[in-house]
């Protein structure tokens, strides 16, 4: 197990309030240090890569264009490039201005002596996690490991937010327009109608006065659709954050939103499964992957749920007792990290729980948008049956005067 940095305050033989950074293997090590100097400890916990990067700059890349770029270094390392010659040739080849500034801060705190994982974090290129993991590929003497890693995982990310958009985009659209159309109707053109009809026939209809006072009831509904869609988009385009673990994830929405809660809950465990799974290969203990992709996520109930795993962690709760009490993940989930646990496989159960809440979303998502589909068809038979009854209504109010009148010619004829 290679040496973890961890941040401590305590206080001294005279009562004094210390706090500072010890490396040991272990929580147990490093508490046995401190108390060996006379030191009383307060709090202890791993320092993260995340902890010396705050104030970074971001880069904001498409899934796509982050996956370009990791190919990119992977193959110019792979091919025997030194570091500073892979970072300046993707500087010069790159054209996005804030892929330039990252690179070029990256090699001048290298040539100050900061190590590339590090100097990768304070960037903004990659989050936290990814930076950590090409720490742990630094201890081992392999940069280029991690490196094809972290493509790989892009990769997913953006396949994921292709599929996404695929199925949801179109639908969600399409209903949004509806809604809009009958609001539309209801708040502009139900009214004319109805006054066509009052100066008409005299009289006014209805259908078309209670078609008027529906809009507190369709402006609303649109403004809920729109609401809906909008955290749909927020949903498949927030991998657009090159500087977040997030992928297709907005961590802020909850699992108990309107119609998309189920989803969410699902990236939920993508993420946490995925994001832990690559940790956890490149070595890097359990209570250090939980802090570091805990600060990776903005504050919000999925960063209160990882920590409390690792405050459960802390307190002794076994690895996989905590892991499977998150909310996101499924019933069984703790039986299979179990005996991952047991058997030292927790990171491939990991990476199959993840692959099958990829399945899930894919299907729930086919789901919705047949659904969506579904309620656009009927939304479409209102809106057409809607004008047709308003169009009826038009005609018969003309007929209707014409007939008044023709009946009245008759009459003075006859007189």
């Amino acid at each position: 197990m290679g040496s973890i940095h961890f941040n401590y305050a305590a206080r001294d033989t005279g009562g004094s309030r210390l706090s500072g950074e010890i490396v040991a293997v272990s929580v147990e090590e490093a508490l046995a240090a401190l108390q060996e100097i006379g030191v009383y400890v307060t709090q202890i916990e791993p320092a993260v890569l995340g902890e010396r990067g705050r104030g970074r700059q971001r880069v904001v890349l498409s899934a796509g264009e982050k996956s370009f770029l990791l190919e990119s270094w992977s193959r110019l390392v792979e091919a025997g490039l030194p570091m500073d010659g892979a970072l300046n040739a993707l500087q010069a080849l790159s054209v996005h201005l804030s892929v330039r500034g990252a690179l070029r801060k990256i090699l001048w705190l290298m040539r100050d002596g900061t190590p590339l994982s590090e100097a990768v974090e304070h960037s903004g290129l990659l989050p936290p996690t990814w930076a950590g993991i090409l720490e742990a590929g630094e201890k081992r003497g392999d940069v280029l490991g991690p490196l094809l890693v972290l493509q790989k995982r892009s990769d997913q990310i953006r396949r994921t937010i292709q599929e996404l958009l695929s199925i949801l985009l179109v639908p969600s659209i399409l209903l949004l327009l509806i809604f809009a159309w009958i609001w539309v109707f209801v708040a502009w053109l139900a009214p004319v109608m109805a006054q066509s009809v009052k100066e008409l026939s005299g009289s006014s209809s209805a259908v078309l006065k209670a078609l008027s006072g529906l809009t507190t009831v369709t402006l609303p509904a649109t403004l809920f659709a729109a609401l809906a869609l909008g955290v749909l988009v927020l949903v498949i385009l927030r991998g657009n954050r090159a500087d977040s673990v997030l992928g297709v994830l907005p961590s802020r929405v909850t699992a108990n939103f309107p119609v998309i809660g189920p989803l969410i809950s699902k990236i939920h465990l993508i993420l946490v499964s995925s994001e832990l799974q690559l940790q956890l290969e490149a070595g890097i203990p359990i209570m250090t992957a939980l802090v570091t992709l805990s600060r990776a996520v903005p504050k919000g109930a999925l960063r209160r749920q990882l920590e409390g795993a690792y405050r459960e962690i802390w307190s002794g709760t076994p690895v996989w007792q905590s892991l499977g009490g998150l909310p996101m993940m499924p019933v069984q989930a703790q039986g299979l990290l179990a005996a991952g646990h047991i058997s030292g496989k927790l990171p491939e159960l990991l990476g199959m729980l993840a692959r099958e809440a990829i399945l899930d979303l894919e299907t729930q998502a086919r789901r919705l948008a047949i659904t969506l589909r579904g309620f656009s068809v009927l939304m479409s038979g209102v809106i057409v049956g809607l004008l047709t009854i308003s169009i009826f209504l038009v005609i018969l109010s003309a007929f209707d005067d014409l007939a008044r009148l023709t009946a009245l010619s008759l009459m003075l004829i006859q007189t």
